[in-house]
């Protein structure tokens, strides 16, 4: 099953494998500030021993806590009892250098606390190790488009135990898998169902 936020429309969707209509999962009631409602949610993650989906992680392993920064075209990782905040990804302004970042971005925390980051404007999905400059691509960056060696306006991103890569590729709506050291993605699914 993937879960996928639905941003404008205010709602979470999962899709089954093989199925070619997703289902409302929470949220799809319009956009308010009641408990049945989501107002532009953007991340999910599911958790498969509560059976619950999660909009918003800490770092269990290490209690950190990592935060996007539209604005400032950055994450930034910190101790939710310390003051001191540490850029982890872009912090170099608006641009599409290794070192930064472009448009609305998502963020996924691996188990080595690298940091995977969909890299909106960019139509790349950048990988940041911890402790590192600058990041490296591992989907994307070809410019927009519709090849499967492309991305076009990446707004989600996961990774799962093998370090595969799960995209939102939004302009393509479209999700897609991305295994690591490959120079191209393959369609889980698309606005057809397939």
């Amino acid at each position: 099953t993937v879960s996928a936020t639905d941003c404008s429309n205010h709602r979470i969707v999962k899709w089954k494998c093989n199925s070619t209509s997703g289902q409302i999962a929470a949220g799809g009631n319009g956009l308010e500030n009641s408990i049945t409602q989501l107002n532009s949610s953007t991340d999910v993650i599911g958790d498969k021993e509560n059976g619950c989906l999660i909009i918003c992680d800490v770092d269990k392993s290490n209690g950190y806590l990592y935060v996007r920064d539209y604005e400032k075209h950055e994450v930034r990782r910190w101790k939710p009892e310390d003051t001191n905040r540490i850029i982890v990804a872009g912090g170099n302004g608006e641009g599409d250098r290794l070192n930064q970042l472009n448009g609305r971005f998502h963020i996924f925390v691996y188990n080595d606390q690298s940091i995977y980051v969909s890299d909106e404007h960019n139509h790349r999905v950048m990988k940041w190790m911890k402790d590192a400059k600058e990041g490296i691509v591992v989907a994307g960056g070809n410019g927009p488009g519709n090849s499967l060696t492309q991305l076009w306006a990446s707004i989600g991103v996961a990774v799962d135990q093998l370090g595969t890569i799960y995209i939102a590729d939004s302009n393509n709506h479209r999700i897609i898998r991305w295994p690591q050291e490959v120079k191209q993605g393959s369609i889980v699914v698309d606005e057809n169902g397939k």
